[in-house]
């Protein structure tokens, strides 16, 4: 259930995945492995992440990569975490889910 006022925080933007048809773990999985797969590896980005009863939107306050992009709430059909559990190594060496 989503608040009605919504909830925000920073995350890292890396990059955008076409799952052509596939939904739920395996989209998320095959974003995941595109993703870490590529060379060079895409240069993180932190986003504002805001989640409301309209859907989500992503504000680049940097303009590195975009603006704004708005998924409005019926576009988005799943989220979740790597199901293999894959992380993304920041430049400092940590990880990130």
């Amino acid at each position: 259930m989503i608040i009605s006022t919504g909830t925000t925080c920073n995350v890292l933007y890396l990059n955008s995945v076409e799952t052509e048809s596939l939904t739920g773990p395996q989209a998320i999985s095959k974003a995941t492995g595109a993703t870490l797969a590529r060379n060079p590896q895409p240069a993180a980005t932190v986003v504002h992440f805001k989640v409301s009863s309209q859907g989500i939107t992503l504000t680049d306050s940097q303009r590195r990569v975009f603006f704004r992009r708005h998924y409005p709430v019926n576009s988005v059909t799943f989220s979740s975490i790597d199901p293999q559990d894959r992380r993304w190594t920041n430049s400092d060496r940590t990880t990130s889910k």
